[in-house]
């Protein structure tokens, strides 16, 4: 019995330091899944009129830009990563009554600023219509912005 008593503060103390390690490293882990989680912000902009607008089967207020014009796609990542990182503004096309692809622009967001920028002439309008519906969405790092949605005068 004696030989039990004198192994008890061992095992005793080597249980409080097992648990405190798996205390410590729980808490570590804890932290780093509470890592705030990256959000993606795009805005389109240029020289146009804010209209509300019906087309691809939704209603929405939306900016009309004029054929031609340059339009500037900017945005932001938070957190901003530390780094240069890769951003990619898919552009779509509304015809009927659902958007199609048209295109996608791979572009390069800033270091330590979390701000990306492309400056682009404004896709081409397609048939008869008096205005072509697009909308963008910008994707980096994984997650996607909201869409952002404008037209084109003919």
């Amino acid at each position: 019995m004696s030989d039990t008593s004198t192994h008890r503060p061992l095992r005793t103390a080597a249980a409080l330091a097992t648990g405190l390690a798996v205390a410590l490293g729980a808490g570590s882990i804890g932290s780093s899944s509470a890592a705030v989680t990256p959000t993606v912000k795009l805005k389109v902009k240029g020289p146009g009129s804010h209209h509300h607008a019906r087309f691809c089967g939704k209603h929405k207020n939306v900016y009309i830009f004029p054929r031609g014009s340059k339009l500037k796609y900017k945005g932001t990542v938070t957190p901003a990563p530390p780094k240069h990182f890769p951003v990619d503004i898919k552009v779509e096309r509304c015809s009927g009554r659902h958007f199609r692809r048209l295109t996608t622009l791979h572009i390069t967001g800033g270091s330590g600023t979390g701000v990306f920028k492309a400056l682009i002439k404004a896709p081409t309008p397609r048939g008869h219509a008096r205005v072509t519906y697009f909308s963008a969405v910008a994707v980096a790092g994984g997650k996607s912005s909201n869409k952002r949605y404008f037209g084109i005068h003919r």
